[in-house]
């Protein structure tokens, strides 16, 4: 899947279409977001990659030095239910929602180095690319980027 992360910037660039941190930094937490009921299937009581995904999407509605903390801290719990799980697929899932919340408060680079790492690790949990494709799709509406994503659908 990390051939669609290239996709989407290759077509946004030939497009005129700024691709930065902040869109690398969607698709990474759409791809986590997809990746979750695999966990959620695997471990129902376990809600830690769900609390990492859910502050990462509390940071970028409100970016703050506190949003930046909670996904930092949500991060490491995630990833830490990642270690403790034996099955590949769900791992992949946590990993991903730990990659996106640490992107949340980490730099540019950190934001594509999680967007290439969940576009990958989301098509281990069972996430498939229409899916990912819609969900970013919802994420960018009323941006440049909406009908460059949504062509890439049809």
């Amino acid at each position: 899947m990390t051939t669609l992360l290239n996709r989407l910037v290759e077509t946004a660039k030939e497009n005129g279409v700024e691709w930065g941190a902040r869109e690398h930094f969607l698709i990474a937490l759409v791809c986590a977001e997809a990746a979750l009921p695999s966990w959620e299937q695997a471990h129902p009581n376990d809600k830690r990659p769900q609390l990492a995904t859910t502050a990462a999407r509390a940071w970028l509605q409100n970016p703050t030095d506190a949003t930046s903390k909670a996904a930092n801290i949500a991060s490491a719990a995630a990833g830490e239910a990642a270690d403790e799980t034996d099955d590949m697929a769900t791992a992949a899932a946590a990993c991903a929602a730990s990659w996106a919340a640490w992107a949340a408060q980490a730099d540019t680079g950190a934001a594509t180095w999680a967007a290439g790492y969940a576009t990958r690790v989301a098509a281990r949990a069972g996430a498939t690319e229409p899916e990912i494709l819609r969900a970013f799709a919802r994420e960018v509406a009323g941006t440049p980027l909406e009908p460059l994503i949504t062509a890439e659908l049809l």
